[in-house]
């Protein structure tokens, strides 16, 4: 086990034991000098003696709530790194599988950006660790308590994270920025303005509700989101297609419906950002960029009990509906 795996296993092991009061409501914070945002519960406080200089972290942030039992931690390594999400999910399995039971772990794409989890529990208490990369270091959040319905709020929060600065002067970040020539750059940047504020300028007053729950591991976490219909169609796989926005989390997206056995479906596409769908869109953009960028759809997860009901009603809106992720390969 290497040194940031037995020391990270240390302090994890500290933070379980001290977790086992019910915490529900959460707020959105923006933390690590606004370079990522996180829902936080409420009742939590940061802990200011963890501000203190660790050899092992460059940022370590330890959240309790007034009883100091109950903990959600962020860290950041000092070191970057070359290796891949899976491999550190490869990494923490096995160093918590002969400790915590119930070991469940995965990758799922959130806001974008790809974050491995692992969860577990040790002497009834729940934990769920999930990181990914923040400037080339491991971002790490460790979330425990003791109850099984407040440990749904793991979930919600894993979901929460955004990474503000996978974000360049540009406005953009890319996985590997020497494949990228300085044409796609600008290209893909500017089209992506315009078309935010086109989606922004053309939204009409109806709207749907979304709401679906997602697998990780033998857990569902639920989620709803609320998308803006807009009057802007395009061409997308041969069909012409509705762009919607979600106001509260920032995401574009759009959809189609159609036909089958006389009954009526609605496929959701929902993209992580305006560059992707400025990709899917703009000719431009796909000929500067592409192949160093390539469209990819999230089978990572899995999106289940899909209902789509209208805006303020519980009446449903056709008969079945799908939902899914896309992505670019660049960012």
């Amino acid at each position: 086990m290497s040194k940031y795996f037995r020391v990270t296993f240390i302090i994890f092991l500290m933070l379980i034991f001290t977790s086992f009061t019910t915490i529900t409501d959460l707020e959105i914070k923006s933390l690590i000098d606004d370079k990522i945002e996180l829902k936080v519960p409420t009742s939590f406080e940061l802990n200011s003696e963890t501000l203190e200089q660790n050899s092992n972290y460059e940022v370590y942030l330890e959240y309790k709530d007034d009883t100091g039992l109950n903990n959600l931690t962020i860290s950041v390594w000092n070191k970057k790194t070359q290796r891949s999400i899976d491999s550190y999910r490869s990494d923490y399995v096995k160093a918590y599988k002969d400790t915590f039971k119930d070991i469940e772990d995965g990758l799922s794409i959130i806001n974008g950006n790809e974050v491995g989890y692992i969860k577990g529990s040790i002497e009834n208490v729940h934990f769920l660790k999930f990181f990914t990369y923040l400037d080339e270091k491991i971002l790490e959040v460790t979330y425990a308590c003791k109850s099984k319905e407040l440990f749904q709020s793991g979930y919600e929060i894993m979901h929460s994270l955004k990474l503000k600065s996978n974000l360049s002067k540009s406005g953009l970040k890319f996985k590997n920025p020497s494949d990228i020539s300085e044409d796609c750059v600008n290209t893909l940047f500017n089209e992506t303005k315009s078309l935010e504020k086109r989606v922004k300028d053309h939204l009409l007053d109806y709207s749907f509700d979304v709401s679906y729950s997602v697998q990780n591991g033998k857990t569902n976490g639920w989620y709803r989101q609320t998308f803006y219909v807009t009057d802007l169609t395009f061409e997308y796989a041969s069909r012409d297609v509705r762009i919607v926005y979600d106001k509260k989390n920032n995401i574009p997206g759009f959809y189609y419906e159609y036909e089958v056995l006389e009954k009526r479906f609605r496929s959701i596409m929902q993209v992580n950002n305006f560059s992707i769908l400025a990709f899917l869109i703009k000719a431009n953009v796909r000929k500067e960029c592409f192949p160093a960028c390539r469209v990819t759809t999230s089978d990572l997860d899995k999106f289940k009990n899909i209902t789509v009901r209208e805006t303020g009603t519980d009446r449903i809106i056709l008969d079945r509906n799908s939902m899914t992720v896309i992505s670019l390969s660049c960012l």
